[in-house]
């Protein structure tokens, strides 16, 4: 039987690697619509952010261009190494049963096509906490971030409310106003205009209630006629929806983000994208010690942020 082992590998090589290839294409992700991939050539990646927006001016006859000196705010994102491995005995393939494993390449090519919606999720989740700094070394979601590193004259602004935030139609229509309400270092508005609601999968129907339907009758007066009267609901098309699986560990917080201008909120850094591989030559570690075959895929990259402006996070 071990003289049918190279022809059976060649087979099970073209079949898995197929299949991951295909599902890999195939499923569908979601990282895209809050983060910008930035492909990487080294170790890292050093990014600069403004934290005020320059702005067009007239331009006078014989006067000189006004240079603007943007402030730039910058950190660098190393790269980090991701890998899945599974083992298939030895004995599967002289016994002609590989077949049957066939299946799971097509799941793992379908997870690492989700590698950068896990980085994605993950950075959300722990973006308050005292690791997750922004430029300004404040966790990304604070309720102080510095409007100017340079100066306190112009306070502090808040891209999060870690309670009494329930997703209400008032509450959305709070964090969209303040959010459009952000002022840069130069004392002027940013202009940022929310367009995305990331809700976990709990507050689907919310979401879609504040965004979606033609009336709404709300608890309080807010948009109303009158408290609990049917009203229009002047918040449809506001912005879209996204529902994130990966959030419903946090069934109750909610995000608001601008993510159709110059920049979105997120990075993904791609340095490496999830490459498919085999070990099975007899003099491999796996095969020669323990009698397995080893596929598994293995990729390079990184998550990070960008302004804590584009991005607010709100918790009932």
């Amino acid at each position: 039987m071990a003289l049918l082992v190279p022809g059976n590998l060649n087979i099970a090589f073209l079949e898995f690697s197929t299949r991951f290839n295909d599902i890999f294409a195939s499923t569908p992700t979601w990282w895209q619509d809050v983060a910008m991939e930035v492909p990487s050539s080294g170790e890292s990646v050093v990014y600069s952010i403004l934290d005020k927006i320059p702005r067009m001016r007239k331009w006078l006859a014989g006067s000189p261009r006004a240079v603007v000196n943007a402030a730039l705010r910058s950190y660098a994102l190393t790269n980090d190494d991701w890998e899945l491995t599974l083992e298939i005995d030895r004995n599967k393939f002289n016994d002609a049963q590989y077949g049957q494993y066939t299946p799971l390449m097509g799941q793992m090519g379908e997870q690492a096509k989700h590698w950068p919606d896990d980085m994605i999720a993950t950075l959300i989740q722990t973006a308050n906490a005292a690791t997750s700094l922004a430029y300004d070394q404040q966790p990304f979601f604070s309720t102080s971030h510095p409007v100017n590193m340079d100066s306190t004259s112009l306070g502090t602004f808040s891209n999060y409310s870690s309670t009494g935030m329930a997703l209400t139609a008032a509450n959305y229509n709070a964090v969209r106003a303040t959010m459009m309400s952000y002022n840069g270092a130069d004392g002027k508005p940013l202009g940022v205009m929310p367009t995305l609601l990331i809700v976990p999968p709990q507050l689907e129907q919310a979401a879609k209630q504040i965004l979606n339907t033609d009336w709404i009758a709300p608890g309080t007066g807010f948009g109303a006629i009158a408290a609990n009267a049917p009203s229009q609901n002047t918040l449809r098309g506001s912005a879209s929806l996204l529902v994130i699986p990966q959030l419903a560990n946090a069934p109750t917080t909610w995000y608001l983000a601008a993510t159709m201008g110059g920049a979105k909120p997120f990075i993904f850094q791609n340095r490496q994208a999830p490459q498919f591989q085999m070990y099975t030559s007899p003099n491999d570690h796996w095969v020669f010690k323990d009698r397995k075959y080893v596929f598994g895929c293995d990729a390079r990259g990184a998550a990070g942020f960008t302004a804590p402006f584009l991005v607010y996070s709100a918790t009932a």
